[in-house]
Order: structure tokens, then C-alpha cells, then sequence
């Protein structure tokens, strides 16, 4: 007995390759697409990461007081010899 002609069975081997083919297809477009997604939402991040350091950066220099002057009794309270150390190296010296 022969088959009459018309659709092929969904179960046929060229539809299943078919559906496998589609699926790999499907899968592989959405991977890509989230691959390329999570490799914009990490250039962002870096982006927003150096922009942060910018930020925390220029705000540490502004808020940061500094006082470099010196002032004259400034080795009388860091090292209360030098002075003293100083003038008899020169005696000597002359």
C-alpha cells in the first residue's frame, strides 16, 4: 500500500533537521544579542566606572585642605636639636 500524496509527516526527518536548524538559528541569534548586550552593559559600566573615579578624584583634590608652609620654629618642634646641630657643624667648618 502506497501512500497517498500530500503533507509530509511533522515528524518526518527533513521537518525535525528543519526545527533543529530553526532552534540552533533562534538560539544562536539571541545569544549574540545577549552577548552583544552584555558587552554594551560592560562598556557602560567601565564608562560610568571612569567617570566616577573622575568625579571622586577631582572631589578629593578640591575638598582636601593643604597647608604646606613652613614657618619659622618649624624644626623647633620637629627636631628641636637640628638647629643647634647645624650651627656647630658650620663653626667647625669656619
Amino acid at each position: 500500500m502506497t501512500r497517498p500524496p500530500g503533507p509530509s509527516c511533522p515528524l518526518s526527518s527533513h521537518s525535525i533537521l528543519l526545527g533543529v536548524s530553526l532552534f540552533l538559528i533562534d538560539w544562536c541569534c539571541k545569544s549574540c544579542i545577549s552577548f552583544a548586550i552584555y558587552k554594551l552593559l560592560s562598556l557602560i559600566s567601565m564608562a560610568a566606572l571612569q567617570f566616577f573615579f573622575l568625579y571622586f578624584a577631582t572631589l578629593m583634590t578640591i575638598l582636601i585642605p593643604v597647608s604646606a608652609q613652613l614657618t619659622p620654629d618649624f624644626y623647633d618642634n620637629v627636631c628641636p636639636q637640628a638647629l643647634p646641630t647645624i650651627r656647630n657643624i658650620i663653626k667647625q667648618a669656619i
